[in-house]
């Protein structure tokens, strides 16, 4: 995790990267300054105080960025993971790429939004290096809220782009696993998505990789593991019970694929988080 005002990075030089994916939740509200950043293939638009959001593994890029004010939270997916809100984080909208443009806030917004970044902040960085990880993520629940709040009203006032195969995509996984369809279905396979979205395998593989860097099946492993962990670390599950409850016919086929995926077996992985420090 990370918290960071973007007048006290560097900002004489103008910084640009090439596209590229981080871990992190991010939440940056800024004013103010130049350049744009890309997210998947969309470029966002800009106005005075605006409100991004990216999610992890997702292809992001920067140019010609400089003299930016405001706010940036980078929020590992770990730091969550023993919190309700990791399920619910993947639930908002705004962190795919369904949503075409940032979220533009008026003076009244902005004001309220600053005092929550500046508390964040300010709690992060307490001079004793002691912070509740509770009182953090309360902080990042009500921006959450007030985000939802305000893309309803910006949606009313705005135009709206069509979701994209790409955004398709996104929700049929999160309902996939929302519903805990792999309990009826099996294993989530890539056939299962192309045909929801009428497409061949091949295509939709080539489509994510072109737009993410990663294939369908590479997608469908990266989050068959994160709800491993939810699951291994939020509940009083035995391994078994999490393999059977993903769908895994076999509990040592879950082991493997687990440890392939992590370097850690399910059973250390479970023992390292209930001691874990975040």
């Amino acid at each position: 995790m990370d918290s960071y005002r973007y007048e006290d990075t560097n900002q004489t030089v103008k910084r640009s990267t090439e596209p590229h994916t981080t871990g992190f939740y991010r939440l940056s509200l800024k004013w103010g300054g130049e350049g744009t950043i890309l997210y998947g293939r969309t470029e966002y638009d800009y106005a005075e105080g605006i409100w991004l959001f990216f999610s992890p593994n997702q292809v992001m890029a920067f140019s010609g960025v400089a003299h930016w004010t405001g706010y940036a939270i980078l929020v590992h997916p770990q730091f969550l993971e023993q919190h309700p809100l990791a399920r619910r984080i993947r639930q908002y909208p705004f962190f795919g790429y369904a949503v075409y443009e940032a979220l533009h806030v008026n003076e009244r917004e902005k004001a309220t939004l600053i005092d929550l970044f500046e508390k964040f902040h300010q709690e992060y960085h307490h001079p004793e290096a002691v912070f509740s990880a509770d009182i953090l993520i309360s902080y990042i629940e009500l921006m959450l809220g007030y985000a939802d709040r305000y893309y309803q009203r910006q949606f009313q006032t705005r135009e709206v782009v069509s979701n994209s195969t790409l955004s398709r995509f996104e929700h049929l996984m999160n309902d996939f696993f929302a519903k805990r369809q792999y309990q009826q279905l099996g294993q989530p396979k890539v056939e299962y998505f192309a045909q929801a979205l009428n497409l061949s395998p091949s295509y939709l593989s080539d489509l994510l990789k072109e737009h993410t860097g990663k294939t369908t099946l590479t997608h469908i492993h990266d989050r068959l593991i994160e709800e491993a962990k939810l699951l291994l670390l939020s509940q009083n599950h035995s391994v078994s019970e999490v393999a059977y409850d993903l769908g895994f016919e076999y509990p040592q086929y879950f082991s493997r694929f687990f440890k392939n995926k992590t370097s850690y077996s399910p059973s250390d992985f479970q023992k390292a988080g209930k001691s874990v420090r975040v």
